[in-house]
């Protein structure tokens, strides 16, 4: 979080305080970041996140909402439940100019396999115990199932940060 100083005064519409968000080592390359903030404005501008004021390459600058998490009691409260599902709902239904399909979850997976079998042999009987599965099979497994489920792709909560 980011704020001007108390004795420095705002100018016109200018934000007293935003959140500087830096990506660091979690970006995945430029496609990624183009995406997120595509997202991020369209979030911004249909009330559904906070708004975005500047994009730059390791990084964005937005609008700074002080908040906390909700404690466990709170979501049982019927009026804040209510909200959440009401705003979760117009999340999920959202048309957005990208596709949907599901191409992170396998190029994520192919990635992490690449690296684990990159890895020099160590001796660790953790690492004994990971070249027991045969996590390629799985992952083949696990797209046959996927594909085979007739259940469309949407944006849910874990799509946003």
């Amino acid at each position: 979080r980011c704020s001007l100083p108390d004795q420095l005064p705002s100018v016109g519409r200018e934000p007293r305080e935003v959140l500087l968000r830096l990506y660091g080592a979690i970006l995945q390359g430029v496609d990624s970041l183009v995406l997120e903030s595509v997202m991020f404005a369209i979030l911004a501008e249909r009330s559904l996140g906070p708004q975005l004021y500047g994009v730059f390459p390791e990084g964005r600058l937005e609008q700074y909402i002080p908040s906390r998490p909700l404690k466990t009691c709170e979501l049982r409260e019927p009026v804040l439940s209510a909200e959440i599902a009401t705003k979760m709902a117009r999340f999920h239904g959202m048309e957005m100019p990208f596709t949907k399909e599901p191409h992170w979850l396998f190029g994520t997976m192919e990635r992490y396999l690449k690296q684990i079998q990159d890895l020099p042999p160590t001796g660790l009987p953790q690492m004994n115990l990971l070249e027991t599965y045969s996590l390629k099979d799985e992952m083949g497994n696990l797209r046959k199932l996927l594909d085979s489920t007739p259940s469309p792709v949407v944006f849910c909560h874990n799509d946003v940060q």
